[in-house]
């Protein structure tokens, strides 16, 4: 009787080739994969500042505050709700921004709108996380009402304290 010689599965050598194959592909995927998740918590944090925007021209064409009364004026603030989408007086005490400016780049994203000649500013050099956005207004004599928004701590959340000169040294 003949025995047949039948191979059956990989080799030790076979098996190394396509692990070490797969490790190369995870080591080149990981570096593009972060990096298009912090763009897409970045560009999360533009869109919330359009609606802010979007928001604050509404409240300042309505000319009243958010309760109905009084005109809006230089010490009024706002705050953007980001899970209703809405302005709200009080500081939300969840926040939402998602940015972590891992990246150290000093990109901005500028919106620049002719028709009613407003100019927003995003610098992606400053992390947003777990922050919220700060609308102010503040008149000109000869310019009208600018709008200004600030990515500022939640409530609740203490400021980080800033060390004194020669601290730490």
């Amino acid at each position: 009787m003949k025995k047949l010689n039948t191979k059956a599965g990989f080799t030790l050598a076979e098996l190394l080739i396509v692990v070490a194959i797969i490790a190369v592909l995870v080591a080149v995927a990981i570096p593009i994969f972060s990096a298009q998740l912090e763009k897409s918590r970045e560009e999360t944090d533009i869109a919330n500042m359009r609606s802010a925007k979007a928001g604050a021209i509404a409240l300042l064409l309505s000319g009243k505050k958010l309760d109905g009364t009084n005109k809006i004026d230089a010490s009024y603030k706002v705050y953007f709700d980001a899970g209703s989408g809405e302005l709200v007086d009080a500081k939300p005490s969840r926040g939402y921004g998602k940015g972590t400016a891992m990246d150290g780049k000093t990109e901005d994203f500028v919106t620049t709108s002719k028709k009613n000649d407003t100019t927003t500013i995003y610098s992606r050099t400053t992390s947003t996380v777990d922050q919220v956005i700060e609308v102010s207004f503040a008149e000109s004599s000869t310019d009208g009402t600018y709008i200004t928004m600030t990515w500022v701590e939640k409530a609740g959340s203490a400021t980080p304290a800033t060390p004194a000169p020669g601290d730490g040294d």
